[in-house]
Order: structure tokens, then sequence, then C-alpha cells
């Protein structure tokens, strides 16, 4: 017999959907002003399909959507009053009905993740925008519905986008299915450096994509993606890994859950207070060079980023991941350096669903292991509580929601989130 975690996750075609449901909604600006209501569950058409919402982990992001409002780029003067927006760009989702037209490529039952950042205009509801020619890109979580719901549409601008992607297993937790969204963000922006190497018989440099294998990579920032960045780099090899924040309390967890999977792959990390002493020197006594060949700045720190730009040597690359806030957005950059360098200065703001593909086949191999930044679980009714902790800087560490449980409290993760740890919680939770 089966129990009530196996029952929900063996979805059949005849399943009852029903009429209502629970969303958190945003209909003005401000965190304050976010609620948790029932709305109508939408019914898809031909071309689109109505997915479960299994699991949403809480975004940092969501905080910039609620303090701009219509005038985030994605909503572009979407009036929320009328229209309200369901936040939530991190999920894992489950097709539940399959629109006519798409029965050949997807089923009911089957386990999908969708990624958010959608290269598509819209083509749903463009009436809505305030200039809609001009709009390239549609997101999830935006003017599309987000994770924050029992259920959503994925419309046909996500289908367009090639953004609604097939997972390698359908037995992989909801939690590391919702996690590659953030982690694909870290896949793409390692992605993005290129070190050129010189072939001694042709003559030609030849051009190498990610972290320099053997090389020194810094990483300015210990928080939760400057963590995912340490997990991504393992999978390059470089010699050393060297991690660089004011906050000593988060080396500990270094130590502890990332250290001996580098000593495994023949990886040196170290972990260091950053200002105690001059960066420079730290890297020289570490490695014994003075730069980094790969230098990330995670921390989103105008400061760190100055620094950063000081540590490069012979074809270094610096990659500015966190983003700054627009009064600090502007910087000194000594272009006599990058000139005799021969440094590269890149960006990168988020991934593609390529950049996902790739990080769920890692998390699904054991290549990034996810479990441990899970620190808060919960339900929809914890939802604007999570966000506000997000907010305050009071979670070190991803908070998680399953819309179809009700919890009596939220679970605080002492140690790893698990796939048995998530099966448990939800067969005592599920409603």
């Amino acid at each position: 017999m089966q129990n009530k975690f196996q029952i929900y996750g063996n979805i059949e075609e005849n399943i009852i959907i029903p009429k209502k449901m629970k969303a958190v909604l945003m209909s003005q600006t401000g965190l304050e002003n976010l609620k948790l209501g029932e709305v109508d569950i939408p019914q898809p058409n031909d071309n689109q399909l109505l997915v479960r919402v299994d699991a949403c982990t809480i975004c940092p992001s969501t905080m910039k959507l609620l303090s701009q409002g219509p005038e985030h780029t994605f909503v572009n003067g979407w009036d929320i009053e009328k229209y309200p927006i369901t936040p939530g760009d991190e999920g894992s989702v489950t097709a539940v009905k399959v629109g006519k037209n798409l029965v050949k490529k997807y089923k009911v039952g089957e386990r999908l993740c969708i990624q958010p950042a959608v290269d598509c205009p819209p083509i749903n509801h463009r009436e809505r925008y305030r200039n809609v020619e001009a709009m390239k890109k549609t997101a999830v979580g935006y003017t599309l519905g987000g994770h924050l719901s029992q259920y959503m549409l994925v419309q046909e601008e996500v289908l367009e986008a090639n953004c609604l992607l097939k997972i390698p297993s359908q037995s992989m937790g909801y939690y590391e299915v919702s996690l590659s969204e953030p982690l694909s963000c870290v896949v793409s922006s390692q992605d993005h450096h290129v070190h050129l190497t010189f072939n001694a018989e042709t003559g030609n440099r030849v051009p190498m994509k990610g972290l320099l294998k053997g090389g020194v990579t810094v990483i300015f920032g210990a928080g939760v993606m400057g963590r995912f960045h340490i997990e991504s780099a393992l999978s390059y090899s470089p010699r050393k890994i060297i991690v660089l924040d004011i906050r000593e309390d988060r080396f500990q967890w270094i130590e502890k859950y990332i250290t001996p999977r580098a000593k495994k792959k023949g990886i040196d990390l170290h972990c260091v207070v950053a200002g105690k002493d001059d960066t420079k020197n730290v890297i020289q006594k570490i490695s014994g060079q003075n730069y980094g060949d790969d230098i990330i700045e995670a921390s989103g720190s105008g400061i760190a980023q100055k620094e950063a730009l000081k540590i490069t040597g012979k074809g270094s690359v610096v990659n500015s991941f966190g983003g700054l806030k627009i009064e600090d957005a502007i910087i000194p950059v000594d272009m006599r350096k990058v000139h005799y360098d021969e440094s590269i200065i890149t960006g990168s703001s988020g991934g593609n669903w390529g950049d996902t593909v790739k990080t769920l086949n890692m998390i699904n191999s054991g290549d990034l292991q996810v479990g441990t930044y899970i620190k808060l679980v919960g339900d929809l009714n914890n939802a604007v509580e999570f966000l506000n902790l997000v907010n305050q800087a009071k979670i070190d560490g991803k908070a998680i929601v399953y819309p179809h449980a009700k919890a009596d409290k939220p679970l605080e993760v002492k140690d790893e989130w698990t796939r048995e740890k998530e099966a448990e919680f939800l067969e005592k939770n599920l409603k």
C-alpha cells in the first residue's frame, strides 16, 4: 500500500484538480504588502501546461521586484493592483494537465524544471505592458506566474524559449531541482571565463573556456552564492581556491562540507578573513604567485570589486558576479594594469536553459551537493516570513517552501537536507 508521499508523486491522467489554490500575491510594492491568498486555478489552452508546484526556494532577487513593482524591467508597467503577480523564480514542478498540442512532448505526472529567465518577448497580455515592442525577455515569477503557489500555468513564452526542462532523473529531490536555478547562475558565470593558451607548434592562441585548470581561483564572498561558486569551481580542478570574507563564522561551514571534497580532488582550499592582511601577500603566501588566475567577486561589495581588480596578473579573468547598488556601481579601473596583464574583465547576471540543464546533471551526478544549503523548511504560510528573513540577512543559507504541505511551524535544518528527509517531511505534512 502506498503512503501519502508515494501517492503524491504518482500522478495519473485522471487526476482531480481543485478549482481554487493558495498563492502568494503581490498587488502593491513593498514586502509588507505581500499576501497569501486564494485564487482560481488557471486553465491551460492547447499550447500550455498546468503544473503542480512541488517546491520553491526563496530567492533574494524577489526583493528587487517587491521594491520596484511595475518599474522593474520584467514588469514594465504591468498593473499589479489589477493583475497581481505571484513571485518565485526557483522551483520544482510536475505536469498535471497538458495542452493537446503538447501531448507528444510532455505527459501528465512528468516532473519538470523551469528556467525563469525567458528569452522571449511577451506573447500573452501584450496590452498590459508599458512598452511591449521594446521587450526582448519575460520572466517566471514576474509577469509569468511564479512558484510561490500551488499550481502555475506554463505559457507559450516559456515553451518558445525552451525553458520548460526535463530533469535527468525522476527520483531527484524536489529541493535539488529547485536549487538548480541559483546554481545555474554560478555555472553560467564561470562559463564566461576564457583563458588563452599558446600553442608552440602552430603559434596560435587557443581559447579555453572556464576556470583555469591548475590555476589559482580567488573568490570574494562566502555567502550562499560564494559557496555555490566554490562548489562549481571544484569541477575545473584549480590547484588553489582562496576564499575571502569578513565573516569568519562562515568558514566552519566551508571546512565541514566542501574542504573534504576539495582534498579528494587534490585542490588546496583556503579561507581567509578579508581586510586583515594585504590580499596580494595572502595569495603569494598560499600559492607562490601574487595574483589570481580567476577572480570572482560574489559579495556584491564595491570595496571587494576594487580589491579584485588589484590582484590580477598575466591573463587573469575578473568576474563581477555580485551586483552593486547604483550608488556604488562606478569604481576606478587601472587600465594600464589591464593592458599589461592582458587580463579580462567580465560579468554575469544569470543563466540560460543550457546552464540549467548542465546544473541539473551535475546535481544528479553528485558533483554539486546542494542539501547542505537548506536551512529552513516550511509551507506557503511561511513564504512571507522567509522573505523577511532573507531581506534582513537573518538566514545564511536557503529557505524552501513546499506549497502542498501544511506544517505546524517552520523546520530548522541542523545539518543537511536530503531526499529521505524531504520525503519524511512531506509524508507528515502533505494535506
